[in-house]
């Protein structure tokens, strides 16, 4: 998913994939390779959806992919 946002539209220069602690620790090379911030977060939709609320209110990275955005994009 990552790859095709990036052929699509780029990836924005202050991304971040967020994770929580039990997601394979595949997402790690994920973000090393797209050269995104990796930020790990407790388990359950509740700690992914408060890190992107403070993502969006403070100006902080913006969140490219998390288990939320996979989940709702159905």
């Amino acid at each position: 998913m990552i790859g095709q946002r990036k052929e699509r539209e780029g990836l924005p220069k202050d991304g971040a994939f967020i994770k929580s602690i039990v997601s394979t620790n595949m997402a790690d090379a994920i973000a090393k390779y797209y050269g995104i911030q990796l930020v790990e977060v407790l388990t359950g939709f509740k700690f992914i959806g408060q890190k992107m609320l403070e993502f969006e209110t403070k100006k902080a990275p913006e969140p490219i992919y998390s288990v939320w955005k996979k989940a709702t994009a159905a």
